[in-house]
């Protein structure tokens, strides 16, 4: 039997192009929405209303939400923090080069990176 496990997918985009508000959603219910002036706090206060306990996520900015110029990322709630997958390692906490494998440098072997904001 295969059971296709569907990771939530949340969306994060200014209200306008002028606006410093942001509002984050899932996409499964687009009229259930929480906002605040940056898109990481958006996302925190629609996961920390809607969502108990943790939660791994793919998340859609319009924006840069982690300063690592991708705009879609696998993301981990664990409330109160949100932790973006390390782009290094690919959320294995290894590095593995040509000669060697090693704890990633990046997120120190965690896999993840917590955001802060």
């Amino acid at each position: 039997m295969n059971i296709a496990v569907t990771i939530p997918r949340i969306v994060c985009e200014r209200l306008a192009l002028d606006s410093m508000q942001w509002c984050a959603w899932n996409t499964d219910d687009p009229l259930c929405r929480s906002c605040a002036d940056h898109p990481a706090a958006a996302v925190q206060r629609f996961l920390s209303i809607h969502v108990e306990g943790e939660l791994d996520f793919e998340l859609f900015c319009e924006g840069d939400l982690a300063g690592n110029g991708q705009t879609s990322n696998r993301m981990r709630w664990a409330p109160p923090d949100l932790f973006l997958e390390c782009g290094e390692c690919r959320g294995s906490g290894r590095y593995t080069g040509l000669i060697a494998s090693e704890l990633c440098r990046a997120c120190e072997g965690h896999g993840v990176i917590r955001i802060l904001y």
